[in-house]
């Protein structure tokens, strides 16, 4: 495959998938968000994390709300991706936390730059995606911000700190993604019915 056709295939996939998740109702990813929460907080990486990076999902991605109630009443810490740049940077969020749309629209904890904090001091990092495949390959919206913020995994062949884990639906699985040499893949992915990677 040419670069004009990987990048038509990309095209297709983001635009058939994008279409299919926002025609999600309310009740289908509130249903699919609970049986994905649960499945995720049964694995290892969970249960160790203390620091955990979730999402406010938009246009009917994943959502993060079970895994967040969840986290606080184990006691966990919850961070919320800040846009810095073409990176992220991420800010701790509780319930008195006050929330900002960020460019994109997407709601961002309120904080001093003093208080944001680098991806490396967190344990688990969680992201929405588009398209993945079980090699754990991701196609996400486009911007790239996860891939610069964590392109420093790939200078790593063991310690993988943070974990990144794809929250997905059963249906965004594709058969298989070219990446580029700069796509940071997930190191795990959960779905409603099945956990791909050593989760």
């Amino acid at each position: 495959m040419n670069l004009e056709d990987h990048r038509n295939h990309l095209q297709n996939i983001r635009k058939k998938n994008k279409a299919r998740r926002i025609a999600l109702t309310p009740q289908q990813v509130g249903e699919s968000s609970l049986l994905i929460s649960n499945r995720l907080w049964r694995t290892r990486n969970m249960m160790r994390a203390r620091r955990i990076a979730c999402y406010f999902g938009v246009h009917g991605e994943v959502s993060c709300q079970h895994i967040i109630d969840q986290a606080w009443s184990r006691g966990r810490e919850i961070f919320l991706p800040v846009i810095s740049g073409t990176k992220l940077n991420f800010a701790q969020y509780s319930e008195k936390s006050t929330l900002t749309s960020n460019r994109f629209g997407i709601l961002e904890p309120v904080c001093f730059d003093a208080d944001l904090v680098s991806g490396r001091l967190i344990d688990v990092v969680l992201a929405p995606l588009l398209a993945f495949d079980q090699s754990g390959h991701r196609i996400g919206m486009g911007g790239g911000f996860y891939d610069r913020t964590f392109h420093f995994l790939l200078n790593r062949s063991t310690w993988k700190h943070p974990c990144l884990i794809g929250l997905a639906y059963d249906f965004q699985l594709v058969n298989r993604l070219q990446p580029n040499a700069f796509d940071v893949p997930m190191q795990k992915i959960v779905t409603e019915t099945t956990n791909y990677g050593s989760v």
